[in-house]
């Protein structure tokens, strides 16, 4: 190999979940692959998370919110100077978002060697050299580590490993901001999520959290969520009588990976912090409904998934086509209970 070798460049611009999805692959990649430096192309709001990965050398912040189609064409200078900022050459480009738009950055970097899935959308693989097919069975982790294949890595993901490491910065960090959850053991709860199908009722979270409050009251409730669902908690916390610590909004991704390290145990919606946990090999319970386990359960064997044995479940819509969400309401939050003692080693008669 050359003492220069032409950098890789990964494009996995969003989410958090599938750019979490993406980090074993990455490690894979450059643990056969040591010298070669690897950019990452991903949306500006999580350029910061990874630019604190020991293997990412470079990245390179998308700012896809900022070019609107109400402010087209007046932000085309900018984007084509965003355009020649990055371009190549690459020695390969690997897409892991399988879109148009992601298929032509792939083409523009100048790599010769362009990858990305068979199984794309909107025409993605006609910017492709090399389209690697996959078993829709398979979980995303490892169908993200199939597209190593052509540069003749075959190694798949492990389920036990620690994909995700803390910087002691931000360690130290979640110590000063919050020294108060360092006096006792804390239970991280996200109920919040992007698509309103994957939401369990908050009557139902109130049940739960109040019943856990009430057999381990030495247990700290931190509830967990972006800024957008401040108005979302404050509707939980009129339901519950627990005492329910309020860290919505307060933390950058990487703080909250500290707090989740920290943490006796998630429970989450499948969200972005379910992966984050997963990747810190932690205890998780996930709550699923629309999504298939098999394709995006926590990578964990720490972690527990329940999901209502429904003929709809699993449907992958952001709203429930039946108009009911039964797959999420049917959950029983006795049952919730009792893997969450389970998974906290409690014995306690219900």
């Amino acid at each position: 190999m050359s003492k220069n070798p032409k950098p890789f460049l990964i494009i996995k611009p969003s989410s958090l979940g599938d750019i979490l999805h993406t980090i074993p692959s990455l490690k894979i990649l450059k643990k056969h692959y040591p010298q070669p430096p690897v950019h990452w192309l991903v949306k500006k709001e999580y350029a910061s998370f990874l630019k604190e990965l020991p293997e990412v050398d470079k990245v390179i912040p998308f700012p896809r919110s900022e070019w609107t189609i109400k402010s087209f064409p007046f932000w085309l200078p900018s984007f084509f100077r965003w355009l020649w900022s990055w371009q190549g050459p690459y020695q390969a480009v690997f897409d892991f978002q399988g879109l148009f738009r992601s298929g032509l950055f792939s083409y523009l970097s100048g790599a010769s060697l362009r990858v990305g899935f068979s199984h794309n959308r909107e025409g993605a693989s006609l910017f492709y050299t090399h389209r690697v097919r996959v078993s829709p069975k398979d979980h995303v982790i490892l169908q993200n580590a199939s597209l190593l294949e052509p540069l003749g890595i075959r190694e798949k993901p492990n389920i036990n490993h620690q994909y995700l490491e803390v910087p002691d910065f931000y360690k130290q960090r979640i110590a000063q901001k919050f020294p108060f959850l360092l006096e006792s053991p804390t239970l991280l709860v996200c109920p919040f999520a992007r698509w309103p199908s994957k939401y369990y009722p908050f009557p139902k979270w109130a049940f739960l959290l109040e019943k856990l409050y009430q057999i381990i009251p030495s247990h700290k409730l931190v509830i967990i969520g972006s800024s957008a669902h401040i108005r979302e908690f404050q509707q939980l916390q009129r339901l519950c009588k627990a005492p329910l610590v309020n860290l919505i909004g307060k933390t950058s991704l990487w703080e909250l990976a500290s707090l989740l390290q920290r943490s006796e145990l998630l429970i989450s919606l499948e969200t972005g912090p379910m992966h984050l946990a997963s990747l810190l090999q932690k205890r998780v319970i996930a709550l699923f409904g629309p999504n298939r386990p098999s394709y995006v359960a926590p990578f964990c064997e720490k972690a527990i998934v329940l999901q209502a044995e429904l003929p709809c479940s699993g449907c992958e819509k952001k709203i429930c086509p039946l108009g009911h969400a039964k797959c999420m309401d049917e959950l029983d939050p006795q049952k919730i209970l009792e893997k969450i003692l389970f998974s906290l080693n409690l014995s306690y008669t219900l």
